[in-house]
């Protein structure tokens, strides 16, 4: 067997680790339905696709032509944002939300982000599985979005916790929420993403309004929580959003999720985004 054969051979196996028909007869209809191109001349293909990314392409996709549907949709793919595609995207790997492994993956990323309790992580967690995973389309999103969405729901559960503690007259409890709303800039979910944050961030071109940066409203927070202001408080957490994915409740059942610790990252100082129907490209 040469060696494209041999390769071939492995991405079937890989593709399809418990074969209904004999491996000879799979690899020649897949050579079948890919050798046309291989004669054909080559043309242009968008950023970070060569030929030889063409030619694996055609060979998963009729090697997935020939099995059957796989009951397992892997949430991490192994490719990274581009920089050119950060500042639409964000930073880090990207994750389709579709993924069977969607709910652990999203844990592991989390897996350093404090919350007050794990009644609170779970609540954020779970409200965003049922919202980024409602659709029908493929989606994605990359690691840096998803730790930022994972981190602001962090910082309202702080605020929350806050200001329940503040106002039943619990110090040791409104104490412990403060020491965590001041550590936030220092998260790494939080510097991968804007390590500088500021409520007049860059200027909005089509506008001329200076935009905050991404955790652009932490500063604020913090200063209304040390200055005991609750009203303040709640503004800025109505003004921030922050609380998306805290306050409204899942609508839709959300997937169980162990306990995971790897939590990959990447640093750009640009708003995390979500992509539909195949990623930045």
């Amino acid at each position: 067997m040469d060696h494209d054969s041999q390769r071939v051979a492995q991405l079937i196996a890989a593709a399809d680790p418990h074969p209904q028909q004999d491996d000879g007869d799979t690899l020649a209809l897949v050579w079948s339905r890919i050798e046309p191109e291989l004669h054909e001349p080559a043309t242009p293909v968008p950023l970070r696709r060569g030929r030889r990314w063409a030619i694996t392409g055609a060979v998963v996709t009729a090697v997935a032509a020939l099995t059957a549907a796989a009951p397992f949709i892997a949430t991490r793919t192994g490719v990274w944002n581009a920089p050119e595609y950060v500042s639409v995207g964000g930073p880090g790997e990207e994750y389709r939300l579709q993924g069977t492994d969607f709910a652990s993956e999203l844990a592991a990323l989390g897996a350093d982000i404090p919350y007050p309790d794990q009644a609170s992580r779970d609540a954020v967690r779970q409200h965003m599985i049922a919202d980024l995973t409602e659709g029908t389309e493929p989606a994605s999103a990359t690691t840096g979005a998803l730790r930022t969405d994972l981190a602001k729901g962090s910082i309202c559960a702080w605020m929350r916790t806050w200001t329940t503690a503040t106002e039943a007259g619990r110090r040791a409890d409104s104490a412990a929420a403060l020491a965590a709303l001041r550590g936030a800039p220092s998260w790494t979910a939080v510097t991968d993403v804007d390590p500088r944050p500021r409520i007049d961030g860059e200027v909005d071109a089509g506008t001329g309004v200076r935009n905050p940066t991404v955790f652009g409203y932490l500063p604020a927070i913090i200063k209304a929580a040390e200055s005991n202001d609750r009203a303040g408080l709640a503004e800025l957490a109505e003004a921030s959003a922050y609380c998306v994915y805290y306050d409204d409740q899942p609508t839709a059942p959300a997937q169980a999720a162990p306990p995971a610790a790897e939590t990959p990252s990447s640093a750009a100082p640009t708003e995390p985004g979500v992509q539909t129907g195949g990623g930045h490209r």
